[in-house]
């Protein structure tokens, strides 16, 4: 969701018209000529830096957020390949006769590892 915000606000550019503000300024401008061209420039300059700033916070944002989702991706895939294979021993239909068989002797040495019983003479 962040990744398309960002690519949304990417596409959009920062709408400032510079003939209108200057009409504006014109209108403004019978008493301040000089003053108001010098800050008609000025409102340029700020805003193309403003803007462009914004682009590139937003550029090294979605970047992070592309390389995170990669890593997700990755740890997804192999999770599920995991997944995959526990099923597929679970599946075995001779995983549980090995289990019932290999059992007893399992359980003897877990005995025999807490105690419970002691290792039989040879």
């Amino acid at each position: 969701m962040q990744q398309k915000r960002i690519t949304d606000s990417l596409r959009d550019k920062v709408v400032f018209d510079p003939d209108s503000a200057q009409v504006l300024f014109r209108e403004a401008g019978v008493l301040f000529e000089g003053q108001i061209k010098r800050q008609f420039e000025d409102l340029k300059r700020f805003n193309a830096a403003i803007a462009e700033e914004r682009v590139a916070i937003l550029e090294d944002e979605l970047k992070q957020i592309t390389v995170d989702l990669a890593d997700i991706q990755t740890q997804l895939t192999q999770l599920n390949d995991k997944r995959t294979t526990s099923v597929a021993i679970l599946d075995d239909k001779q995983f549980f006769a090995k289990y019932r068989k290999m059992m007893p002797f399992w359980l003897r040495d877990f005995l025999i590892l807490v105690g419970a019983v002691t290792r039989p003479e040879i």
